[in-house]
């Protein structure tokens, strides 16, 4: 679930954003999430080759 508003944030954010903004619209969806918690949560996402991508500090949907 976690790796999906990963997705969620980035598709309402044009496929494509910064990582603060990324953790603004998690942390506005799961208010008790940590900025730790964000931070395992986007690792996860990037190791594991889910769509979501990191070009220095911005996140991006891999199509």
């Amino acid at each position: 679930m976690k790796k999906n508003l990963l997705l969620e944030a980035l598709l309402s954010l044009d496929g494509k954003a910064d990582v603060k903004s990324v953790y603004e619209y998690v942390k506005a969806r799961e208010p008790n999430i940590t900025q730790k918690e964000f931070e395992e949560m986007l690792k996860e996402a990037l190791s594991s080759g889910d769509k979501i991508i990191r070009k220095g500090d911005e996140l991006l949907i891999d199509d």
